[in-house]
């Protein structure tokens, strides 16, 4: 259950920074641009904390559905999120 909570509040802050970061920085237009934009400007390191947020609820929910759920498409989905949670962790990095 702590894993649950962990990916569900860190994937919360990870969209309450991004909120922020669109005040910081309006001229970045998420509609069309890669929000890795952000990361260029002056909340530079919002977007980095962002990314490592977004890997740690990546890594938590993916440990969790190869931990505790049985089926096999939760286990082939666990795994992905595992391997997506390296590239934030790289993206933060």
């Amino acid at each position: 259950m702590r894993l649950l909570k962990c990916a569900r509040y860190s994937a919360l802050t990870f969209i309450a920074l991004l909120a922020i970061l669109h005040l910081i920085e309006p001229e970045v237009d998420p509609t069309w641009q890669p929000i890795s934009e952000y990361a260029l400007g002056k909340g530079g390191f919002l977007m980095n904390i962002a990314f490592l947020l977004s890997g740690v609820s990546f890594l938590s929910l993916g440990y969790y559905l190869v931990k505790y759920i049985p089926r096999l498409g939760a286990k082939i989905g666990g795994w992905l999120l595992i391997v997506s949670s390296v590239g934030n962790f790289t993206a933060a990095i």
